[in-house]
């Protein structure tokens, strides 16, 4: 199986760039390893709105995690012997692929 190539250490999702008043809008969300900034998710600017912008920044902050348990579940899909017609194994490896 092919190795994530992407960094390493934890993904966080650091700050939050917005008004401190509830109703205020989201500008952006860092994404960050140590004090490594890796991703930018964009809210408000971009018309996507503040309960989507902070679901997508979470969703990327896991991303490394998620990949894992994925590959994880794959070789337990193979020790089962599902990888001939096992629609989750095809679509483990799809995603996987995609990720790689």
């Amino acid at each position: 199986m092919k190795k994530f190539k992407g960094t390493e250490e934890e993904w966080v999702q650091g700050a939050t760039f917005f008004s401190e008043e509830e109703e205020q809008p989201v500008y952006w969300i860092d994404i960050r390893v140590g004090d490594n900034k890796i991703a930018s998710v964009k809210g408000i600017h971009y018309d996507i709105p503040n309960e989507e912008c902070i679901a997508n920044a979470k969703l990327i902050a896991a991303a490394p995690e998620l990949l894992k348990a994925l590959q994880e579940s794959q070789k337990y899909l193979v020790e089962l012997g599902t990888t001939e017609s096992g629609e989750a194994y095809y679509n483990n490896m799809q995603a996987i692929n995609k990720a790689l």
